[in-house]
């Protein structure tokens, strides 16, 4: 049986990669998950659940760490994070972008600026987001 987990010949891979997706999920290659791959739901003292989590507050976390920082460690952050973001694929630095924007509009302006991208498309991108 052929089985595709989305790693590149597992964690000691030296280069040798074939492609450029070695996580999952991935936006470059979705692919369903096996109803046959679900926890079980077998009866305990109650019952197991796998369900979405109604409302993650992913981006608000994000941005309440983002501003528990001094002024110092943010504008460190935002150097760090917008320099690497510079030499990444332009869509998904701005999807990146659009993330941190989405968390706060500082850090997501300040790190755009950092990493040269375009701001009104930042933006554009961070209204579409739901949190």
């Amino acid at each position: 049986m052929t089985v595709n987990n989305g790693n590149q010949d597992g964690a000691m891979n030296f280069g040798k990669t074939t492609s450029g997706v070695n996580y999952q999920p991935s936006r470059l290659m979705p692919r369903e998950e096996p109803q046959t791959a679900r926890y079980s739901q077998s009866a305990l003292s109650g019952n197991t659940q796998q369900a979405k989590i109604q409302r993650e507050q992913n981006f608000k976390q994000a941005g309440d760490l983002y501003r528990s920082y001094s002024k110092k460690e943010r504008q460190d952050l935002i150097d760090n994070f917008g320099g690497s973001l510079a030499t990444t694929d332009d869509e998904s630095k701005h999807i990146i972008l659009s993330f941190l924007y989405k968390a706060d509009p500082e850090y997501g302006t300040g790190v755009t600026k950092v990493a040269k991208g375009d701001l009104a498309r930042v933006k554009a991108l961070a209204e579409k987001l739901t949190d």
